[in-house]
């Protein structure tokens, strides 16, 4: 084990001869089409279908970030999500969802993905679209259950990342290039802490779209009809014949 002070003298011998910058590089503000298809749509007669839904959602350096690491706990990450319990225990159409939030300290990115049962393609895109409505607290939004539950995920998750040397030192570099103190990373721990469900689904509405946020479908040509009376908007369509 180390201590800070111990850390900090081989990397300030290491980098400390590189040219420091004024101020941190400022996130660029997100720039979201709105002209043009939404998505793909693969219509072949695979065995299972495919949904992935992918949206912006802020950098580590961003007020936000915390939500984030509770979002991607509530729409896939963990084992007690309404969709992986919906969709995996309730309908049996997959053997599970996920969801993962990656964030650099310029732009992030959330996915949501699932393999899925040709039958239930519409019910499942349905409920990833109602979820993600729900969590932007349009259709009933966040519990306080789940939130206990995601809350402390998100919290161990991060104490995970930080229990090896290269965690550690991968932490505190991404705080030092946006020009933070090398432990301001536990403030993200204590933000995790006191997030309460209004301010998770103000960051939700801020970032997901769930009327415009891009999606790749896999589906079999048969069911192609029920998915278009979601009203996904206009989609690119791809036909693959095997």
């Amino acid at each position: 084990d180390f201590t800070l002070a111990e850390l900090l003298p081989p990397v300030e011998d290491r980098f400390g001869a590189w040219p420091e910058h004024a101020t941190a590089p400022a996130p660029p503000t997100p720039r979201y089409r709105t002209r043009g298809p939404r998505g793909v749509v693969v219509l072949r007669p695979a065995l299972r279908a495919y949904l992935r839904l992918v949206d912006r959602a802020p950098p580590f350096s961003d007020p936000d970030y915390a939500a984030f690491l509770v979002l991607e706990q509530l729409l896939g990450g963990m084992f007690a999500s309404r969709l992986n319990l919906s969709v995996r225990e309730g309908s049996g159409a997959s053997y599970g969802f996920h969801a993962f939030y990656g964030a650099s300290a310029h732009e992030g990115l959330i996915e949501l993905e699932t393999s899925i049962e040709p039958g239930f393609a519409r019910a499942v895109t349905e409920l990833v679209l109602a979820e993600l409505r729900r969590v932007c607290d349009q259709d009933g939004g966040i519990e306080a259950r789940e939130l206990a539950i995601a809350r402390t995920r998100a919290r161990e998750m991060l104490l995970v990342r930080v229990d090896t040397s290269l965690g550690s030192t991968l932490a505190m570099a991404q705080r030092v290039q946006v020009q933070q103190e090398p432990n301001a990373w536990l403030d993200v721990l204590r933000r995790v802490d006191r997030l309460d469900a209004p301010a998770i689904e103000a960051a939700a509405s801020r970032w997901l779209r769930p009327e415009r946020a891009p999606l790749l479908l896999v589906l079999r040509p048969e069911h192609a009809d029920s998915v278009w009376e979601l009203g996904l908007g206009a989609m690119e369509v791809v036909r693959i014949d095997r």
